[in-house]
């Protein structure tokens, strides 16, 4: 009963983060999914595995529901978000692919490690608004901007908005901090499905010895975390209209550095 209430819990944070920030959630969720799944015994070499792929089976509601909130609200650029998409389901494919036939600690050490990077790129930010004009389709950046989240989302369960969201204020010409946000969620649709698939397939190899009960998905989790993340994912597209965007930053900063040192040390 403990862990499912955490799981709840976790579910909530991660939609409201989805919401909020195009994020996904993962950075909740994985941390979470590897002490809880840790503390049940699951197979070492499996574990940073099991909570990633997990969390990207989570992060398709989350996302979802973000998707239709930012939707709801003109927050999408039509011309883009197939770019941005197709681009994450290359890039979360064929990383997931890897990840999940070379299982092991390192993922664990390197995920820390970036939220520790992300942390920095969250601080610094981009005055909205960079660029005049009308925004333009420009193919070729956004499918680099989809292919990076995607791979990022397959390696670490992120749902790939933590790096689409700076590379689309960095590259993409008049693209406000709210609009990124609502791109970001058809990245983290597009990349959790993808990475979510290729899990399920290859993770059958390890089923017997990982703990998971899906492929490398823990299903009883993903089913209690997506339960919270998807009404609580409206309620962060809600706040991301009405909070301050510097205090925001620093907050999701702080989070990020306190989660990933923790990663890291294991």
């Amino acid at each position: 009963m403990e862990t499912i209430v955490l799981y709840l819990g976790a579910g909530a944070a991660a939609g409201v983060l989805a919401g909020l920030f195009g994020v996904g959630g993962g950075i909740i969720m994985v941390p979470v999914l590897y002490f809880v799944f840790r503390g049940q015994g699951f197979a070492t070499q499996t574990l940073f595995q099991c909570a990633t792929a997990t969390s990207l089976a989570a992060v398709v509601s989350s996302g979802l529901s973000a998707l239709v909130g930012h939707g709801r609200r003109r927050n999408l650029d039509p011309g883009r978000v197939g770019w941005l998409a197709a681009g994450a389901i290359a890039g979360g494919t064929v990383v997931a692919y890897v990840a999940a036939r070379a299982p092991g600690g390192g993922w664990r050490m390197a995920f820390g490690i970036f939220l520790c990077a992300v942390a920095g790129l969250v601080v610094r930010g981009k005055a909205e608004g960079a660029g005049a004009g009308e925004p333009r389709p420009l193919a070729g950046r956004c499918l680099a901007v989809g292919v990076a989240s995607g791979m990022v989302s397959a390696s670490f369960g992120v749902g790939g908005g933590v790096v689409a969201v700076p590379m689309m204020l960095a590259v993409l010409p008049g693209v406000t901090l709210r609009r990124a946000v609502g791109n970001s969620a058809a990245v983290l649709v597009a990349s959790a499905v993808s990475g979510t698939a290729v899990y399920l397939l290859q993770g059958r190899a390890w089923l017997g010895e990982s703990g998971a009960s899906l492929g490398l998905v823990h299903l009883p989790a993903a089913v209690a975390l997506a339960v919270t993340a998807i009404p609580f994912a409206q309620v962060g597209t809600w706040l991301a209209h009405r909070l301050p965007e510097r205090a925001l930053r620093l907050a999701f900063a702080v989070l990020l550095l306190v989660t990933g040192v923790r990663m890291v040390l294991g």
